[in-house]
């Protein structure tokens, strides 16, 4: 099974109970912002996020998917309607930073 937040962030209630229910069976995640953004500085509840991860015992791989709007190719499949206040590498180590973070935080 694969989840992903900025699907789960549209589709989903919740970031907790998916991550539960799923349980053992998921294998793969992708981590992106609700807008597709700096991860930590939307709507993801991120602490509900990785608190499931360490419940299950996620050992799978965390898969950082952000987009910069300054890589034109990427605007419209994407859908990234905005124009991105940070370049694409700033992104990345942002975003990596802040996930680095979180799981220290909550020990996976």
């Amino acid at each position: 099974m694969h989840l992903d937040t900025f699907h789960m962030n549209i589709e989903e209630r919740n970031f907790y109970d998916p991550i539960i229910r799923a349980g053992n069976r998921l294998k793969h995640v992708h981590i992106t912002e609700s807008d597709r953004g700096m991860t930590g500085e939307g709507n993801v509840h991120w602490d509900d996020f990785f608190k499931a991860l360490a419940k299950i015992d996620y050992q799978g791989p965390l898969v950082l998917e952000n987009f910069s709007s300054q890589i034109a190719a990427l605007v419209g499949p994407t859908s990234l309607w905005r124009p991105s206040k940070y370049n694409s590498e700033d992104l990345a180590k942002g975003s990596l930073s802040f996930m680095r973070k979180m799981v220290d935080k909550w020990h996976l």
